[in-house]
């Protein structure tokens, strides 16, 4: 996710504040959808609540910005 936010920020300055958000996603999306990512360890033993929730208060974030964006350029 730090990569997109990173290119969203070159065309519109209000992404900028996203990459610090966005970046952290980074670390769950190959771990939590891929158990052999985990040497010596599946998914439910390296993640827990709090980490999902901290996933899910991030990617809300860069989804309302997102969402914001898209409804300003509608007609």
């Amino acid at each position: 996710m730090a990569d997109p936010a990173t290119e969203c920020a070159n065309l519109d300055d209000d992404f900028r504040a996203l990459k610090p958000k966005a970046a952290p996603l980074d670390h769950y999306y190959v771990p939590t959808r891929y158990p052999n990512s985990l040497p010596g360890g599946i998914p439910a033993e390296a993640f827990d609540e709090a980490d999902a929730r901290r996933a899910l208060a991030l990617a809300g974030e860069v989804i309302r910005l997102v969402k914001t964006k898209l409804a300003r350029e509608k007609p």
